[in-house]
């Protein structure tokens, strides 16, 4: 588990919790500092993100979601 990672996008993530199934990997390849699976495995994570951290990222999102459609509009009304 970590905690307080950050993105280089500046989204900090203040937890992260990464669970899985049985991993079988090869044991020549991580010798030559390759993981190889040698199974599928399942995984699941968990990514906790504060409101504060949060909502300046939706901001900026949603802003250019905004611009974009009313660049499309203008074009549509030419």
């Amino acid at each position: 588990m970590g905690q307080r990672c950050s993105d280089t996008k500046d989204l900090r993530l203040e937890e992260v919790v990464l669970q899985t199934d049985s991993i079988a990997i090869n044991p020549l390849s991580t010798a030559l500092g390759k993981i190889e699976l040698t199974q599928p495995t399942n995984a699941s994570v968990r990514l906790v993100v504060t409101e504060a951290d949060l909502t300046p990222e939706l901001t900026a999102v949603f802003r250019s979601i905004d611009h974009s459609e009313r660049t499309s509009q203008t074009h549509r009304l030419q």
